[in-house]
């Protein structure tokens, strides 16, 4: 029978070691030892108490027979391009279509990674809420507040984020997106449910104040301007009113 001589990687306890490849004649550390550095530790991992913490399935280290980051070997979760039939199944979160696990991403709308929240910091470019923002494209809900700090997604901050389908309608939102069956306006995000039952884009001619409007069907995204607003002939104002050719009434 050939004999193979002990090494400090074959994932036995021999040659003299303390534990398994670690201590004895090996540069690796074993749990408890003293450390200053993860590289110290055969596990990887150097605790907050400068002492060798022990492989688990949530480390974020390769270690302990894992074959990928914290899934399979002796890990439940199962790595990146295993079979899976539920996302609990993957250490992403992710079971595609095609029943294999999928490498986190930064919008696979899971928490994973090494993410800070879903699709936010950690690997991701878009900041989380309550961090520190110039612009909207910052943050990962796309609104950056007043007080330059990126807010949480909202079904009435008028962008589309947080799962929504449409800009505040649909996904966790009440409100139903254009072209969805509705019985009554207040189903609809635009406020008109249609003669055939299903909601209505916002316009500036459907008596509602919505798709941005300031007044019903006048300013922003209307050319009609709303009471009160400057005009130089009546043909300026909603109301068809242009007071002494300054103002709409």
């Amino acid at each position: 029978m050939e004999i193979v001589a002990a090494t400090c990687n074959d994932g036995v306890r021999n040659g003299g070691e303390i534990g398994i490849d670690c201590d004895g004649p090996c540069v690796k550390r074993c749990y408890g030892r003293a450390c200053s550095l993860p590289d110290h530790c055969w596990s990887g991992v150097c605790g907050t108490n400068r002492t060798c913490l022990a492989a688990t399935c949530n480390d974020g280290v390769r270690n302990g027979g894992e074959i990928g980051i914290d899934c399979d070997g002796p890990c439940v979760k199962q790595c990146n391009g295993r079979a899976c039939s539920l996302p609990d199944h993957c250490w992403s979160g992710v079971c595609g279509t095609n029943r294999t696990c999928l490498a986190a991403t930064c919008n696979d709308r899971v928490r994973n990674g090494g993410e800070i929240g879903i699709d936010c910091d950690g690997p991701c470019v878009k900041r989380c809420y309550g961090r520190a923002c110039s612009l909207p494209d910052d943050c990962w809900s796309g609104v950056c507040g007043s007080n330059r700090t990126c807010l949480a997604a909202t079904c009435n901050d008028r962008v589309r984020n947080g799962g929504e389908i449409g800009i505040d309608c649909d996904g966790p939102c009440v409100k139903r997106c254009t072209g969805r069956a509705c019985s009554s306006p207040d189903h609809c995000w635009s406020g008109v449910c249609g003669t055939n039952r299903t909601c209505s884009a916002a316009s500036c001619n459907d008596g509602v104040r919505n798709g941005g409007e300031i007044g019903i069907d006048c300013d922003a995204p209307c050319l009609k301007r709303c009471n009160g607003r400057a005009c130089s002939s009546p043909d300026d104002c909603w109301s068809g009113v242009c007071v002494a050719g300054q103002i709409c009434s």
